[in-house]
């Protein structure tokens, strides 16, 4: 067991969440190396792997900070807000966590640098200005994702820009769009509206749905038979899980069940990003980007056990 302090360093950055991250950076420098691109080795893709993570966990605790004020306000039970952590100390987590993962990229290549640079702006962004305005704030959130993908291909591709063919502009586009309706549903948490739920969760189905057909008839894909049935497997899953939890918005329309619904979708966008990357026809990889569905339920797990009384959207 974690003592307090560093416990709450540890839930601060939500790491279950860090897995979707990775499979954002992944399938782009997945669909570039297929196409040609340069074959990184274990170390580059733990480089990878730790910036994103850096990025993605420093916005995430900048968010926690500055709504620090209005939560320890209302009473939201935030790891600031309960004394464990200072604000002050979140600050500078978050600020460290960005600045070493920006120095890190820069060191990659010029194009790796230049988007984590974009990325973090994003975030930064979205943490200052725009977490209460739910349309603004929901595009500066899923460019942010968009761009990981794009700042995945730049490690496999440094030789100049590394979006440079419809076959990668397909991936960022679909998951920036995705997240976009994903952020629309967290601003439904404070006063949900069970019309505009269904409306949103229906679209994120249909995402999930046209582009897994297009995984079968698209001339782009190389999957076969066995790893086009495989990923269907998972969209089945995300799907009846998707249906389960609007039912449960239905009987128990709150801020819990919408809070489930959120994590669940983004959960379900490693799903999304290992159908773009079963288009190359590279099981291993599609596998691979698959895979972080374990350590994610994993790590929700270990959170539960590890902070009492904390929801997940695995329950």
């Amino acid at each position: 067991m974690l003592d307090t302090r560093s416990g709450g360093y540890f839930h601060l950055l939500r790491f279950p969440l860090i897995f979707t991250v990775w499979s954002d950076v992944l399938t782009g420098c997945f669909i570039v190396q297929a196409q040609g691109g340069q074959v990184l080795n274990g170390g580059d893709i733990a480089t990878m792997l730790a910036i994103a993570a850096g990025l993605a966990t420093g916005g995430m605790t900048l968010y926690d900070c500055f709504e620090y004020e209005s939560d320890k306000e209302h009473g939201k039970a935030r790891t600031l807000p309960i004394g464990v952590i200072s604000a002050h100390a979140g600050f500078a987590v978050a600020f460290i966590m960005i600045l070493c993962s920006v120095a890190g990229a820069i060191l990659v290549s010029f194009w790796a640098g230049l988007l984590s640079v974009l990325v973090a702006l994003f975030l930064v962004v979205y943490a200052s200005a725009m977490r209460g305005m739910p349309y603004l704030g929901a595009t500066s959130l899923a460019l942010s994702r968009g761009l990981n993908i794009i700042l995945g291909m730049a490690f496999a591709y440094r030789t100049g820009p590394p979006v440079v063919r419809f076959e990668y502009w397909a991936p960022v586009v679909a998951v920036f769009g995705y997240v976009l309706l994903v952020t629309l549903v967290v601003s439904e948490e404070a006063h949900a509206r069970r019309g505009r739920l269904f409306r949103l969760t229906g679209a994120l189905i249909l995402i999930l749905v046209l582009l897994h057909v297009f995984l079968y008839v698209s001339p782009l894909s190389h999957a076969s038979l066995f790893l086009r049935l495989s990923v269907s497997l998972f969209v089945a899953g995300v799907i009846a899980r998707f249906l389960q939890l609007a039912r449960r918005c239905v009987h128990e329309l709150s801020a819990e069940s919408v809070e489930k619904l959120v994590v669940a979708a983004l959960v379900a966008t490693i799903v999304l990003n290992a159908n773009f990357v079963a288009f190359t026809g590279d099981a291993g990889d599609t596998f691979g980007v698959l895979f972080l569905l374990l350590p994610t339920f994993i790590m929700f797990r270990f959170f539960h056990r590890l902070f009492q009384g904390t929801r997940t959207a695995i329950d």
